[in-house]
């Protein structure tokens, strides 16, 4: 028993069952109303896998951003059985144990210290600050991203180890199928730097920067495509809300959150919302924040400045934390999931201190051992409940209210979450809650709109969307659920002038050519409406109005 207790191969296995029983529960979660519905259930894209499907994956960004590998896999789920959540859940917890097992390659191969090494790997798997990147399935980015990041990792391990070119190369090619699914691996290059410093390599050297080069190059370009294409998407809007120095003080406030729930994970949310403005409380509050993380990297400089563990540790947090902690133009402080492979870092960082104690004498080592043991049992069992919250939309977003309190975001979603389930009240209870939040925002406004549609409601459904469209007049949902609306209470000059925005704004809106379609019968235009119609048609089979637009060219058109 004792023989086995030492055996590294038996604690990696140890970690990975351990690290399944803690996420079981994401066998029983369906998609949530978060991205899910753009990336997976309402996906075109991933709906075929053929050669037309790939050219377009590859030639352009989707909704922002380019990650062409992201749909190949999850187009390869959708191929086994559709819209299975189990699936693509299924997926997500093997990319996570893959990268479970080759967080404990890496490391041991680095830090030659197999108990480091081993609870670096424990606490990789079982905590709960990564159930965001896991459990939730759109998230397949950072878990794809990561395990291309990681082999990069160990075949660089192997260049360094041989100096052989094709290591070198395999570790570009990974390199590039990383970027190809998330461009967060741009900060791959720095920690490959970091990992010439540990092995002594002599800078600067022409031969050392001649390498970098060739992975500093793509790097900084989809970096560059990544920003651009960012904010042709509209994402990076929301970051003029705040200047530069004002964000550098959020980074702070991001990064104690992070180094806080890594230590203590409790009340984790999958929202973490911005504050609204940044007074002097704040300021002296993120200072302060500051401060602290300024104090402990001194302090680890200063004590332990000839251990590369720690060196490794620090520098790998920062180095791929960074890009993560200064707000790109969402109304987020900092995701949890954005510490999936940062953590890395930590984790080392907390096992050499671990390894300390257990080099004590025996009664502190075993006070040590206890104690470690309690803690992995401790974040399984947060892992295992953290991930029960995204069973649902409803289950994912009472939970962001009950640990964040009312915020417009989570109770907008929440009122989507009934929407799909056909509970207009209980909707229209958290839109309204929303909008007494924050009375400006367009989608709320969008979305309660659409459910006085529904109810025939239409005085207040024009109202609502016409608050919409002044807010957001890029929105084609807005425009297109207006002119439906305007089509009803028989404005049709009004129905169709919105129908053509809509259009305008999205050439593929089917249900626009629908409903502007309709509107040109009703009006004897039969000309006009069989193209719209054929139009909708010809967007998409299987639209909700697909049926009746069948339908309709069969009596009207020939």
């Amino acid at each position: 028993m004792s023989n086995l207790l030492k055996n590294k191969t038996f604690w990696v296995f140890v970690a990975l069952i351990a690290t399944f029983i803690a996420y079981m529960p994401v066998f029983q979660n369906d998609f949530v109303n978060w991205d899910d519905d753009y990336y997976i259930t309402g996906n075109n894209l991933i709906q075929s896998f053929d050669l037309t499907s790939v050219k377009t994956w590859f030639s352009r960004p989707f909704m922002g951003l380019y990650q062409p590998m992201i749909l190949v896999s999850l187009a390869l789920d959708y191929s086994i059985n559709g819209n299975d959540p189990v699936i693509f859940h299924t997926t997500n917890l093997m990319l996570h144990l893959l990268n479970t097992l080759l967080v404990f390659v890496f490391l041991s191969g680095l830090l030659k210290n197999d108990r480091v090494s081993i609870m670096a790997t424990l606490l990789f798997g079982l905590h709960p600050i990564h159930v965001e990147a896991v459990a939730w399935a759109t998230e397949r980015k950072e878990l794809l991203y990561g395990f291309f990041y990681l082999l990069a990792l160990v075949s660089y391990l192997q260049f360094l180890k041989q100096q052989k070119t094709r290591w070198l190369l395999t570790t570009f090619i990974l390199f590039i199928f990383s970027l190809l699914s998330k461009a967060s691996a741009v900060t791959l290059p720095l920690v490959l730097v970091l990992l010439d410093y540990l092995h002594e390599r002599i800078w600067p050297d022409r031969k050392v920067i001649l390498e970098k080069l060739m992975f500093f190059i793509p790097a900084l370009v989809f970096g560059l495509l990544t920003l651009y294409w960012h904010r042709s998407y509209g994402s990076l809007v929301n970051a003029s809300g705040f200047s530069l120095p004002e964000r550098a003080f959020l980074a702070g406030r991001g990064l104690m959150y992070l180094l806080s729930k890594t230590i203590w994970p409790l009340d984790l949310s999958a929202y973490n919302q911005l504050p609204g403005n940044i007074g002097i409380g704040i300021i002296l509050e993120i200072f302060f924040y500051w401060a602290l993380i300024g104090i402990a990297l001194y302090t680890l400089i200063r004590m332990r400045l000839n251990n590369r563990m720690l060196i490794f540790g620090a520098g790998f947090f920062l180095l791929t934390i960074f890009l993560f902690l200064i707000p790109p133009g969402v109304p987020v402080l900092i995701s949890e999931r954005y510490a999936y492979l940062p953590s890395i870092g930590l984790f080392v960082i907390i096992g050499v201190g671990f390894n300390r104690v257990f080099n004590k004498q025996k009664m502190v080592r075993d006070i040590g051992v206890a104690v470690l043991g309690i803690y992995l049992l401790f974040i399984m069992f947060l892992t295992f409940q953290q991930s029960k919250t995204w069973r649902n939309s409803l289950s994912l977003w009472n939970h962001v209210i009950e640990v964040r309190g009312d915020l417009a975001y989570p109770l907008y979603q929440k009122g989507n979450a009934y929407r799909e389930k056909g509970e207009y009240d209980k909707a229209l209870q958290n839109f309204d809650r929303a909008l007494q939040k924050r009375p400006r925002l367009a989608r709320v406004l969008e979305n309660r709109g659409h459910i006085y549609l529904l109810l025939n409601n239409y005085e207040s459904a024009i109202s609502d969307l016409n608050k919409a469209t002044t807010l957001d007049p890029e929105s084609e949902y807005a425009h297109c659920t207006l002119g439906f609306a305007y089509r009803h209470t028989g404005e049709f000059n009004k129905a169709i002038k919105h129908l053509n925005k809509a259009i305008e704004l999205k050439k593929d809106y089917a249900d626009a050519y629908f409903n502007r379609g309709k509107i040109y019968l009703e009006q004897g235009n039969t000309t006009e409406a069989c193209a719209d119609l054929k139009q909708s048609l010809h967007l998409d089979l299987d639209q909700g109005n697909a049926r009746e637009a069948r339908q309709l060219i069969s009596e009207n058109c020939r």
